[in-house]
């Protein structure tokens, strides 16, 4: 899990690196959300389950960066529809969601994996729909030069 961790993180800094039809601050965000991810592989949860503040607060700054970005990312001029304010904005309040989901199942002890999951799982997918839409649309427009 470490490893995969950390090479997820990875995967979201060299896609905010690339992702050059984003806005700035999205791009920023995302690069963030990727070092804190890279971080919560450093600082895991102690094995005896009890709680780390380390891990507690770069976990808790990845997941709010990964929920945001896609907002932060938005342009009106993108190429990329999925970059467009509307997309970006359903996507945000859609992962946003997710965390204040997370948030209450981790409060009341009950449910944690299944939230964590889902909201990491769509937090994942997310810059991987960004990219592989934009992508396509770029590539469509070249071939029609």
């Amino acid at each position: 899990m470490t490893g995969a961790l950390a090479g997820l993180g990875l995967c979201h800094v060299t896609t905010a690196a690339a992702l050059g039809d984003a806005a700035t601050a999205g791009r920023v965000v995302l690069a963030g959300g990727g070092l804190a991810t890279v971080l919560v592989a450093v600082y895991p949860l102690p094995a005896d389950g009890s709680g780390s503040v380390p891990h507690t607060v770069v976990a808790s700054a990845a997941f709010l960066a990964l929920s945001v970005w896609p907002a932060l990312a938005a342009r009106r001029d993108a190429v990329g529809p999925l970059l467009r304010p509307l997309p970006a904005a359903a996507a945000t309040a859609t992962l946003l969601g997710c965390l204040a989901w997370f948030g209450v199942q981790l409060r009341a002890d009950e449910g944690v994996g299944l939230a964590e999951r889902v909201t990491a799982g769509l937090q994942s997918l997310w810059p991987l729909a960004v990219t592989t839409t934009t992508a396509t649309v770029a590539l469509a427009a070249r071939r029609r030069r």
